[in-house]
């Protein structure tokens, strides 16, 4: 009986993951001159209840190092709004990105590289934010990120609807 041992070649190479972006986005804190693009979005994402103007400028100048932008290819598409209350607390006022630009992971990348930021430059320890009880995209990015539920407050929004209060303990 004949018997042969058979050698297979082995390539070793490093492996790189690939980038899920085409373009690689980047975050920024926010500029004046970004009041534009963000009630933009701010208007597409929330037609029942944005902001106005004023007030989003008004928030933005309250929070100049904790309020971020993500770009691509140099366009604005989203962007989150923090302010610090009682230097441990971050609350998270408002987080969009444009409807275009959703479902491409702009909004998880946002959030964390704010939270993360926000954590290390400022010490905040637990983040806060309200959403919408329909808002079921939402609500699981927030769950995914290690958001959970606090309360229910009813009647928030100006159309009657409830909303959820969500927390984040970042430990530092």
């Amino acid at each position: 009986m004949l018997c042969s041992t058979v050698f297979k070649k082995v390539i070793l190479f490093k492996y790189i993951a690939p980038s899920r972006y085409l373009v690689e986005p980047i975050v920024r804190t926010v500029h004046e001159r970004d009041i534009d693009d963000i009630y933009e979005i701010e208007v597409k994402c929330f037609p029942r209840d944005a902001y106005p103007k004023g007030l989003l400028s008004y928030y933005l100048m309250l929070s100049k190092d904790t309020s971020f932008v993500i770009e691509v290819d140099s366009k604005v598409v989203g962007y989150i709004i923090i302010l610090i209350r009682w230097r441990k607390l971050g609350h998270v006022l408002s987080l969009a990105v444009d409807p275009q630009y959703r479902g491409k992971g702009y909004g998880r990348f946002l959030l964390r590289e704010a939270i993360k930021r926000v954590s290390r430059e400022h010490g905040v320890e637990v983040f806060r934010l309200e959403v919408r009880a329909s808002n079921i995209p939402a609500i699981k990015l927030y769950k995914s990120l290690g958001f959970q539920y606090g309360l229910l407050r009813p009647g928030y929004y100006q159309d009657g609807e409830a909303c959820y209060v969500m927390f984040l303990r970042k430990y530092i």
